[in-house]
């Protein structure tokens, strides 16, 4: 279905009311349902209904602000004036909820921040990127107190096996982990707290 065929309304906009008070218009309601049958121009909806052309005119005018109705075609009269040709708007009438949790709203407004997170992530990562470091490079004297502790000989080389790797904390992949939870409790706070409402 186009999305141009779906008129969403908001009971809480203007809009609705307006809809509201067409929709309970007596003549609005005639001329729909004269348009329903066909197109016609004002004179002729006049004619038909047996109404002035004045009261045509204006409740023409709002349908066409309620988006009920459009003016498609038009042609010139005998004195070279734009007469409209009226139609019915082939739209649906949806309403939607008052208030709720919109997830797919939600995810637009959290996308620009877990893009910014994935920034500073690549950020964090180019400033401090992860080191793994031996004793033997680090110049640390646990290695041999390791040795002296196995009952090895002070003098006797370290195998490689018992070098102790060092390593520094990642700090993007904990920024990362940490941002990325806060966003998750952040959006299922929200929609816990508009289920509670």
């Amino acid at each position: 279905m186009p999305k141009d065929n779906v008129l969403l309304i908001n009971l809480q906009e203007d809009q609705s009311k307006e809809l509201a008070k067409v929709l309970g218009n007596n003549t609005c309601r005639k001329i729909m349902d004269l348009l329903s049958q066909g197109e016609a121009t004002e004179s002729e909806i006049a004619e038909k209904l047996s109404i002035p052309i004045s009261t045509v005119h204006y409740n023409l005018q709002q349908l066409l602000k309620g988006q009920l109705v459009v003016t498609d075609e038009f042609h010139y009269s005998k004195k070279g004036r734009e007469v409209l040709h009226y139609k019915m708007a082939n739209r649906y009438i949806v309403i939607a909820p008052v208030a709720g949790f919109n997830f797919r709203e939600k995810i637009k407004r959290v996308l620009p921040v877990a893009v910014l997170i994935i920034a500073a992530t690549a950020v964090l990562k180019y400033i401090y990127p992860t080191t793994l470091s031996s004793v033997q490079e680090a110049g640390i004297a646990a290695a041999p107190m390791m040795a002296d502790s196995l009952a090895l000989a002070k003098s006797a080389p370290v195998p490689e096996a018992m070098q102790v790797v060092q390593s520094e904390p990642n700090l993007a992949l904990w920024f990362a982990l940490g941002a990325s939870l806060a966003l998750v409790v952040y959006v299922l706070g929200d929609y816990l707290f508009s289920r509670i409402k």
